[in-house]
């Protein structure tokens, strides 16, 4: 997908406030684009590599046991590579319910049939925003199971105003996008939408 200039930039401010792990999460793009955007446009400075012992790794990895990978990327802001090389180390993140295959050399993660159900019976009962916390799912996956297993009926599309849309994007901005999914009850895919249709200016 083509980025324009314009947004871009917007991006890339909200990484210098923010930390470029939060704009990465924020706009559903990938850290190491933000990084490259940014070695082109120079709109933050990029900081030096921290250091971290390995009492705080794995206090760090416990907290993404407890709470999920994005969760502890977020509250620590770091990125998903770094993480995943700390766990090589002390595998202490654990992730719940899927199996790994090894194939021609690399490892695909799959997900279980049980696990799948559990997810999507939860959705049934308390709502996809809520399932999306708790398992560390991107809504985009959980509708895609639905449409496969059909456990629970998808409400209605909501309509939005702009006015509205714009509040939730400002919401997302001041406090993060999966607080704003929650308070709003909107998905993922809606705020990076609407926030790439509205310049910082609108907002």
């Amino acid at each position: 997908m083509a980025y324009d200039k314009d947004f871009i930039i917007t991006v890339l401010n909200y990484a210098r406030d923010k930390g470029p792990t939060k704009a990465a999460k924020l706009f559903d793009i990938q850290y190491s684009t933000i990084r490259r955007w940014n070695n082109k446009y120079k709109v933050y400075e990029v900081q030096e590599m921290r250091e971290f012992s390995d009492a705080e790794k794995i206090e760090i990895l416990t907290y993404a046991n407890q709470y999920g990978l994005t969760s502890a990327m977020r509250e620590y802001d770091l990125d998903m590579a770094t993480m995943r090389a700390w766990n090589k180390d002390f595998k202490i993140y654990q992730q719940t319910g899927r199996k790994k295959n090894a194939t021609h050399q690399k490892k695909m993660e799959r997900y279980s049939e049980e696990f799948i159900l559990e997810v999507l019976n939860f959705v049934k009962k308390e709502g996809i925003s809520k399932a999306m916390r708790k398992y560390d799912l991107p809504d985009s996956t959980i509708r895609a199971w639905n449409k496969k297993y059909q456990v629970y009926t998808p409400r209605k599309a909501r309509k939005f105003s702009d006015a509205q849309k714009k509040m939730i994007v400002k919401y997302a901005h001041a406090y993060s996008v999966p607080e704003a999914v929650k308070k709003y009850d909107v998905t993922n895919d809606q705020i990076k939408d609407w926030t790439q249709k509205f310049s910082e200016k609108e907002l």
